[in-house]
């Protein structure tokens, strides 16, 4: 959302911040009080998703609509309520740390989610109703917990507390071939960014790891990335 953003917190809270007036707009709560704190959140053009530490990725509308078919509050003549829960999905059942929507040359129609267990899951968004398959389940990606996920045009970055940064392509057809390159770097990788083709230096792209130390390294990659 260009006019929102959102964030997440131990309190089991969402909340939704007006980019524009500097303000607190809405508090977005998962209805089953029995969930685990909330540790990721992640956004498309029209659907948010919120990572527990119990394993769930809540799926939520940025816009006031809804597509749930079943009866409930949005059924009402007053129509839909603002943040509706749409759905829920499932990627084990520890921490979600990491959630990224990304896609070849920024389509945005994949959901990366990292797990504490290690593993990293893609999911394809749909254009239209509430069927989110997964595509893939990378389940040893990471030794250690998963705590970044960047996507670039064309591939997506994850890091781990096992001090791996892994590169995946977004336009091969076969998911089992996707990885082309690791790093490897001493201590827990904390953070991903990456800077794409002519933020800083026409033709080539750089990528930001912070780590658990204090320490950023900076690594000078491609145009193609």
């Amino acid at each position: 959302s260009k006019s929102h953003l959102f964030t997440v917190s131990d309190d089991r809270s969402c909340r939704v911040w007006d980019l524009e007036v500097h303000a607190c707009v809405g508090i977005i709560e998962p209805k089953d009080r029995k969930s685990g704190t909330l540790r990721s959140v992640a956004c498309s053009d029209d659907m948010l998703f919120i990572g527990s530490s119990n394993g769930q990725i809540y799926v939520y509308l940025t816009e006031r609509a809804c597509r749930r078919p079943d009866r409930h509050v949005c059924r009402l003549l007053a129509g839909p309520v603002p943040y509706c829960l749409q759905t829920t999905l499932t990627h084990g059942e520890e921490v979600i740390s990491a959630l990224e929507v990304g896609g070849y040359h920024h389509s945005d129609d994949l959901l990366f989610s990292g797990s504490y267990d290690g593993s990293v899951y893609v999911w394809a968004l749909p254009e239209e109703g509430l069927e989110i398959e997964i595509l893939h389940k990378f389940e040893t990606a990471h030794a250690l917990a998963v705590t970044s996920l960047v996507s670039s045009w064309a591939h997506l970055v994850t890091a781990g507390d096992d001090g791996k940064v892994v590169f995946y392509n977004l336009y091969s057809d076969d998911w089992d071939d996707a990885k082309e390159k690791q790093l490897q770097f001493e201590g827990r990788i904390k953070c991903l960014h990456i800077g794409d083709e002519d933020d800083i230096e026409q033709d080539v792209a750089y990528l930001f790891c912070g780590t658990n130390r204090g320490e950023l390294a900076v690594v000078r990659l491609g145009a193609y990335v």
